[in-house]
């Protein structure tokens, strides 16, 4: 399935668009037969810079997917929901960079009300 940018989808018609498994960790979806990750689904919340970066927290599962998505190459679906709990399309990203400075952690986690940081990770749109 292709996504319209701009656009709001459901979190099934995603899960279905992507062929991806509705499991944890939710940020990151991963493809049915390959597990790659093919998209984040960031909530505003919880990552405000979204969707230009994604600030996973320390969980084993959480930092495990955040490392797989780092190792991969390509481009991944960026969905964001947003105040009206509605998932935005958000484009086509690919990684540009990571960061596990402590002070930008520190930084990043006073601006999300958030504790417990493991990384950042920086994305850039592709023109598609």
């Amino acid at each position: 399935m292709s996504f319209t940018k701009n656009q709001t989808y459901t979190w099934q018609q995603i899960l279905r668009g992507l062929n991806a498994v509705n499991a944890p960790p939710y940020y990151l979806l991963r493809d049915r037969a390959t597990q790659k990750v093919v998209a984040a689904c960031l909530v505003i919340g919880v990552n405000p810079r979204a969707p230009y970066e994604i600030i996973p927290a320390r969980g084993p599962l959480i930092r495990r997917y955040a490392d797989r998505f780092c190792k991969q190459t390509g481009t991944i679906d960026v969905f964001v929901q947003e105040a009206d709990e509605q998932w935005y399309y958000r484009g086509v990203f690919r990684l540009k960079s990571q960061s596990n400075h402590p002070n930008e952690l520190n930084h990043r986690a006073t601006q999300a009300n958030r504790r417990n940081l493991y990384k950042i990770l920086f994305l850039e749109e592709v023109a598609s």
